[in-house]
């Protein structure tokens, strides 16, 4: 959690997907998100799926925290919820008022995901996004900005749109995520994941070119929660690091020296390097070696890890 000018900051994600990409390597993903110093992700395969993943996550590290979520498909649009406590809805479902008004009965939070898919014909261009999102059926929007260059693109015209909610006086709940399907087959992976030389944004099927900014109080699900629902958040395009949402919000990021926050996570983390003899292998020894003395969390399973005393430069044997 970041803290500028007595604001407190989490970084984190809101639509974000593993399971369906790799049920057996959470630490794949708990790197990508530490890479990106993430302090939670919304995980949306659904509560059963992703309970693994979660206490694996638990377990092993106390950042980041991973909060329950699902993604709800229908035919008019994909849905983002929090914390959903009944099971879905048929995705043949039409009747779009009485899904929403159903699934806020059921769930923290109801968020349209990657509106620019599916949802742009159905409640973009008929304008019933704005009914909704008026009407409190809806608590926000997921951003994309991948392709907002072009002035062509939905993505622009989605901006234009919150730009002009914006005008008119509505804080319209923006967010961000990953969203990721699938880890793609890339040969010549080096054995250390992640660093500025091999990012997660590319090493997934679905870019990693978002970051939500929330401000709240404290890590917790009800804290996030209270913050989207009231506009508190502002999306960061990675590539680049523009920032997207309210003015206020942008400009206090601006002028309290969030990017420089943000470089200083970097250096922090890109001094701290660990370097392995040869790639690791289960039933094999290994030996790795950090740069810095401290203490090592090394996995002895899934859900399980032993601390071991580290002195930098000298290495580590890790059993089999």
């Amino acid at each position: 959690m970041l803290t500028l000018n007595g604001r407190k900051l989490l970084l984190g994600g809101v639509h974000d997907h593993f399971a369906r990409a790799d049920r057996e390597n959470p630490s794949v993903f708990l790197a990508a998100l530490n890479y990106y110093h993430y302090d939670f992700v919304t995980m949306m395969c659904g509560p059963d799926v992703d309970d693994p993943l979660r206490k694996t996550a638990a377990a092993i590290t106390e950042h980041p925290s991973l909060y329950p979520g699902r993604e709800d498909a229908f035919g008019w649009a994909h849905l983002v919820t929090i914390n959903p406590t009944a099971p879905p809805l048929p995705s043949a479902d039409p009747d779009i008022r009485g899904v929403l008004r159903h699934l806020k009965k059921t769930c923290d939070l109801v968020i349209v995901a990657h509106p620019i898919y599916i949802a742009w014909e159905t409640l973009f261009e008929t304008g019933l996004v704005d009914e909704l999102l008026d009407e409190g059926l809806l608590d926000g929007i997921q951003f994309t900005a991948d392709y907002i260059d072009n002035p062509d693109s939905r993505e622009r015209e989605l901006w234009k749109w919150y730009q002009q909610r914006e005008a008119r006086g509505y804080r319209t709940p923006i967010v961000g995520g990953w969203d990721l399907h699938l880890m793609k087959q890339i040969k010549g992976i080096p054995p250390v994941l992640y660093s500025g030389k091999f990012i997660p944004d590319g090493h997934y099927e679905a870019p990693c070119s978002s970051r939500t900014i929330v401000f709240a109080e404290e890590n917790s699900l009800p804290a996030i929660c209270q913050a989207i629902r009231e506009g508190q958040t502002v999306f960061e395009r990675l590539p680049d690091g523009r920032l997207y949402g309210p003015s206020d919000l942008v400009e206090f990021l601006h002028t309290n020296g969030y990017r420089e926050a943000v470089t200083e996570l970097d250096r922090r983390r890109d001094a701290v390097t660990l370097h392995v003899d040869r790639p690791l292998q289960a039933g094999e020894r290994g030996r790795l070696t950090v740069s810095h003395s401290g203490t090592l969390h090394l996995p002895t399973g899934l859900r399980q890890t032993t601390q071991v005393p580290v002195t930098g430069g000298e290495p580590i044997d890790w059993p089999k």
